[in-house]
């Protein structure tokens, strides 16, 4: 969500996939001076394809 700064919000997607995240860290991963994600997840329903997942997500400052 990002604060538009009068009581509002906007949603903004930055992926629709992987899914069932269950966990997010931020943090500048790469020393760049920009708060990178990382993610983390499971499945819970069948077929448990791809049990575990975790992804970083890098800001490029744009």
């Amino acid at each position: 969500m990002e604060n538009k700064g009068n009581n509002t919000f906007k949603k903004n997607t930055i992926a629709n996939f992987p899914t069932h995240l269950i966990t997010l860290e931020l943090g500048d991963f790469n020393n760049d001076s920009h708060m990178d994600i990382v993610t983390a997840g499971i499945y819970v329903y069948p077929p448990f394809e791809n049990m575990e997942r975790i992804t970083l997500w890098m800001n490029n400052g744009k």
